[in-house]
């Protein structure tokens, strides 16, 4: 396993997809504190991503050598935003990334969803969205539906246990590893506990948290060894850089 690191925790209140670090500080901050290598949101590059910017930051990555773990874009629903969706797998070809994370929230997305697919299978690409609440992708079962409705050898989920956990579900922590199996091509990583008036962030180890060592335990028994990709928004009350040290020394062992 690899472990990478998101950006989210640096959005900026200045607008939309917007971040108080360049790539290239994403990348020495994640390099310094123990990342393996970095994962690309909205606003870092887009469709609308200019081919010489693009060329820019694979040239990044390829000198520090740090590895992409996937390309977050949005939903995908009719013709304008599956093109969209394919110049960004034109992008991660020069970038050198292989997984394209979109978002399936209605059944009327399958078919673009498909045609994604099957364009993404031309590059030797996978798509695979988060399991996230508000999704057709919500919940260990729902994703399983919709990988079969899907039906593409190249789609599968990127885990993610917290939303699980806000959700109350039933199935969670290594049970929901365990359900999806080879299904899974991707695990991204953050941590929530409920509380009265809804949930709140809690660092990895928190009893009232996700039980990492179950998901992790549960990752090795189906054999997964891809991406890992830390994603946590900003904390209250803690910086940045000792959340990250936080996370990077609970979750090394884990991986190991």
């Amino acid at each position: 396993m690899q472990l990478c690191l998101s950006a989210r925790m640096f959005a900026s209140s200045s607008g939309r997809n917007a971040f108080d670090i360049d790539l290239e500080g994403l990348i020495n901050f994640a390099k310094d504190l123990g990342y393996d290598g970095i994962t690309l949101r909205p606003g870092q590059v887009d469709a609308d991503t200019p081919a010489e910017e693009v060329t820019r930051i694979a040239d990044l990555l390829k000198g520090h050598n740090v590895p992409c773990s996937f390309v977050k874009s949005m939903a995908i629903r009719d013709l304008s935003t599956y093109e969209e969706q394919c110049k960004l797998l034109d992008h991660m070809a020069v970038l050198g990334c292989t997984m394209l994370q979109p978002k399936v929230g209605k059944e009327s997305d399958i078919p673009w969803v498909q045609k994604l697919c099957d364009s993404a299978a031309e590059r030797d690409m996978q798509v695979a969205p988060q399991l996230h609440n508000g999704t057709l992708h919500d919940t260990a079962p729902r994703c399983l539906d919709l990988v079969k409705a899907i039906d593409r050898s190249n789609f599968g989920i990127n885990f993610e246990a917290s939303h699980l956990l806000l959700q109350s579900q039933d199935i969670q922590n290594g049970q929901a590893v365990r359900d999806l199996g080879p299904h899974i091509s991707s695990v991204c990583i953050q941590n929530y506990k409920l509380i009265d008036s809804g949930s709140a962030p809690c660092l990895p180890g928190d009893p009232e948290g996700v039980d990492l060592h179950d998901v992790f335990g549960a990752l090795k028994e189906v054999g997964f060894k891809g991406f890992v990709t830390h994603i946590s928004g900003a904390y209250p009350n803690l910086d940045n850089r000792a959340m990250c040290d936080h996370y990077v020394k609970y979750l090394r062992p884990l991986m190991g």
